[in-house]
This record gives C-alpha cells, sequence and structure tokens, in this order.
C-alpha cells in the first residue's frame, strides 16, 4: 500500500500542506526562542541562569516542548 499525496483530493492535500507549514512555523519559532534564552544564559552566567531559562521557556507555552528541545541540543552542542 503505498502512500502517494497526489492521489488525493485538492482539499485534503490542502489540509496537508497547511498543518505542515503551522507546524515549521512552531517548530522555527521555538529554534529561535531556544537561540533567545542560550544568549541570555550566557549573558547571565553564574547568576541563575537556569532558573531564568526555565522561567522563559514557561513564559511561551505554546511553543514550550520545541523550544525546550532546542536549547537542550543547543547546549548540548556548545559543550561537544
Amino acid at each position: 500500500m503505498t502512500h502517494n499525496i497526489a492521489d488525493l483530493p485538492p482539499d485534503e492535500r490542502a489540509a496537508m500542506e497547511e498543518h505542515r507549514a503551522e507546524c515549521l512555523e512552531r517548530y522555527t519559532q521555538g529554534y529561535h526562542y531556544a537561540r533567545e534564552i542560550l544568549f541570555g544564559m550566557r549573558a547571565r552566567r553564574g547568576t541563575h541562569a537556569r532558573e531564568w531559562a526555565v522561567s522563559m521557556l514557561h513564559a511561551k507555552p505554546e511553543i514550550y516542548e520545541q523550544s525546550r528541545s532546542a536549547l537542550n541540543a543547543l547546549i548540548k552542542a556548545k559543550s561537544a
């Protein structure tokens, strides 16, 4: 069984494309927000940077998961 998107009706393809665009936008926002938090953590070195980062993550619950995973990846890459 193949899942060829071209075989779907146009309205269903459009809905899938719209959902994909929304997901990509949410991911991009989360990544950029994580970078802002990382740069803010660098500026606050030693002054409760981790607590500040957590509070910043919770400030935007709509992109919390994307931001948290991106921030963890950025911190891991920085230390490697």
